[in-house]
Order: C-alpha cells, then structure tokens, then sequence
C-alpha cells in the first residue's frame, strides 16, 4: 500500500490535488484551518480515521475508487457544502459529518446497509437527504440536530429507525 505522511504546519492552502498515493493516512489534514478544495484522482482507494477533521475543507472531489473511508473523517468540516459519496462504498463509519455546519446536500452510495449513529449529527444547513433502497437501518442520533432538514425519502427496504435519529429536527414535518 502506497501512503505518505503529510505535514502542514502553517502552510496556504486553496486546491490540494492528491495523487500518487492510494490512501490518505489518519489526520492527514486534522486541523489544518485554512480553506481547501480536494481533489483526489483515482489512484486513492481509502481515506484514514480523522484524515480532515476539524479542518477548512470546503468542496471534495473523491476517487471513484474509495471503497473505505474511516470514523471522524469529516467530522468538524465547518465549511465543507455538499458531498457526493463514491458508488464503490458498501459502509459508512458513524460520525462521518457530523458538526459539519454548513453541509448542505450529501449524496450517498447506493450499495450501503445502514445509516450509522450520529452520521449527520449537528449537520444544521443539511435541508435534504435521498436514502437509498437497500438502506434497511437508521442508527441512533443519525440526523439528531440537522435543524433544516425538511425532506428526507425513506426507501421501501427500511426496517428500523432507532430512538433519537431524527431527534431535534425541527424543520422535518412528515
């Protein structure tokens, strides 16, 4: 596997294109406050726990290759807008977006099982999500605080829903 460790103390970031290397490691990014643009050509295949937490990424373009991507990933990306999730993901981790503030639209691989705990905890610009079929659990805290969320389609698959998943979704009428 090819990896790299990656340092970026103080450094001005505006479009980081990763290439070369077929995983990005844990924490690559965590922290780094500066606004980013991602770009990731297909060589990456998985991204590491924490890899941008807490950092100023805004837009990401993944690999169409990424079959993993790890918990805590995004988790703090207070700028990061939207997100299209490669189709060759099968998992989520839990708390992949969550606090992301400003996320407004996710678009998430047709081949996943379940909607982990707290996936899109704290997302409050999150206005819609299409779950799709074959999604046949909602975890625990999923969509907990997404205070705009005001669509969300269900897929005919879907057994349960735990407790608290849409909790504190204020604007979710039906």
């Amino acid at each position: 596997m090819n990896s790299a460790t990656l340092y970026f103390d103080n450094a001005v970031l505006d479009e980081i294109r990763i290439q070369g290397i077929d995983r990005i490691p844990g924490e690559s990014f965590h922290g780094v406050h500066n606004r980013m643009n991602v770009i990731m050509s297909d060589d990456v295949t998985s991204i590491g726990e924490s890899a941008f937490l807490g950092s100023g990424l805004t837009s990401i373009v993944f690999s169409k290759n990424i079959t993993e991507i790890k918990e805590d990933c995004f988790q703090k990306c207070y700028s990061l807008l939207s997100a299209t999730l490669p189709e060759k993901i099968t998992a989520l981790p839990s708390s992949l977006f969550s606090s992301c503030f400003a996320l407004k639209e996710v678009v998430l691989p047709n081949g996943i099982k379940e909607i982990p705990s707290s996936l899109f905890e704290n997302c409050y610009a999150l206005e819609k999500c299409h779950i799709p079929e074959g999604v046949v659990q909602i975890s625990t805290n999923a969509f907990s605080g997404c205070r705009k969320l005001s669509e969300i389609i269900l897929p005919s698959s879907l057994g349960k829903i735990a407790a608290g998943a849409f909790s504190n979704c204020s604007s979710l009428k039906e």
